[in-house]
């Protein structure tokens, strides 16, 4: 018995057929939720991608068309596609011409004596003819559904298939996995026995622990208190033993406190004496230190007085020499001042002297040089003379003497200015 259900996908529905195997049928798909990840399945994920890239993606035009060839009509769509059929058919006959009369109307333009169409037996054959075809049309169109349903049944087979394999290879996977947590769980029980027992049997051997420590320690105190007991009873004994000593030792440290007391007191008696002799002694001594000390003070003073009459008297005749010192180097000094003062009054004026004679020297000198230049000028101008006059004697033409007259002047003349 096999029966078509349906396995959600991203892109289509696909139909898949339900068996009786428990796997497939509805009570036994799980109720859990559709997730990204894909439908649950008695526990197993069904992803709705493939990862192995081994199934066939088709898309919903393609999925919706083959799901359209692969159904088969009932009586009552047959019925109703023929209604339909007929009312479209009528609708076309009325809005377009007959085409009986358009081929008829063909064949006679092409010169051919074709039957009328109204006839009854050309009538009858055209329609023979259109049932014929239509007949060949839904054949054909029918045995193309066949092989296109045949193909989509063994498709759906091998996909039936495939996820029949692979739900029990998840399924063997699922029991592997329940038998390694049952055996995981089985080791977890038995180390958790075996826990408990080191656990009972270490809380058995600190409970013997416990009670033999108790044991020992009760013993150790039952001897401690007997010890304590022994100890008291001794102590007990000694301290009477040690009033009776106390009180002959008492009245012996009384009567050695006496004589020592006795003795301290000869001796303190004594030491009194002694201090207060020693203390006069002292004091004596201190007096005439005393007076001792001031008698040297007074000499150490009077002679530290003399000492700074003396320094001062030094000290004040070292100042009157030295005063008397620097008044005699000072007036040197001014001395010697106004000496090389008046020795450098000498020097300018013998100076100054020296050089107004080098003036009247030099002026007289100037004098005595420009009279004998005047003397030479005339000296000159006497042979100028001499010598015009001797070359007018020769017969010189005039003019050649006024020129050597004037050329012999322009040095004189020059020379005198």
């Amino acid at each position: 018995m096999c029966t078509w259900g349906r396995v959600q996908s991203s892109d289509a529905t696909l139909p898949l057929p339900e068996t009786a195997s428990p796997q497939w049928t509805r009570s036994a798909v799980s109720p859990a939720p559709f997730s990204e990840a894909g439908w649950a399945v008695m526990g197993v994920s069904i992803p709705t991608k493939d990862p192995s890239g081994q199934s066939l993606i088709i898309s919903p035009e393609e999925f919706e068309r083959i799901k359209w060839a692969s159904h088969v009509l009932t009586r009552e769509e047959l019925e109703a596609r023929e209604q339909a059929f007929k009312k479209e058919k009528e609708a076309i006959v009325v809005a377009t011409p007959n085409p009986i009369f358009a081929e008829w109307g063909l064949k006679r333009r092409a010169g051919e004596t074709p039957a009328s169409p109204k006839t009854g037996s050309f009538r009858r054959r055209h329609i023979v003819e259109q049932m014929e075809k239509n007949q060949e049309e839904r054949s054909l169109l029918a045995e193309q559904r066949e092989q296109e349903k045949e193909q989509m049944l063994e498709y759906m087979e091998k996909l039936q298939e495939e996820d029949l394999r692979d739900l029990e290879q998840r399924h063997q996977q699922k029991l592997k996995m329940q038998a390694e947590i049952k055996r995981i769980n089985d080791e977890s029980q038995r180390q958790k026995a075996e826990l408990l027992a080191q656990e009972k049997l270490a809380d058995q051997m600190v409970m013997e622990f416990t009670k033999k420590k108790m044991a020992r320690e009760a013993e150790f105190e039952a001897e401690q208190e007997r010890i304590r007991r022994e100890k008291e009873k001794e102590i007990a004994r000694l301290r009477a033993m040690q009033e009776k000593a106390q009180d002959y030792q008492a009245e012996q440290d009384a009567l050695r406190a006496k004589r020592n007391q006795e003795v301290a007191d000869r001796e303190w008696r004594r030491k009194e004496k002694e201090d207060a002799q020693k203390k006069m002694e002292t004091e004596a001594k201190l007096r005439k230190s005393r007076l001792e000390q001031v008698a040297f003070k007074e000499h150490t003073l009077a002679v530290q007085v003399q000492r700074d009459r003396d320094e001062f008297e030094r000290i004040l005749r070292a100042q009157r020499e030295q005063i008397e010192k620097e008044r005699l180097e000072e007036e040197k000094k001014a001395t010697g001042r106004l000496q090389h003062a008046n020795e450098l009054r000498r020097q300018v004026r013998e100076n100054q002297q020296k050089q107004v004679q080098a003036r009247i020297a030099t002026f007289d000198e100037g004098q005595r040089l420009k009279e004998e230049a005047q003397k030479r000028r005339e000296r000159i101008e006497d042979i100028k003379r001499k010598k015009l006059e001797e070359l007018r004697a020769t017969g010189l033409p005039e003019k050649y003497c006024i020129e050597a007259e004037r050329k012999a002047n322009i040095p004189a003349n020059t020379s005198v200015n």
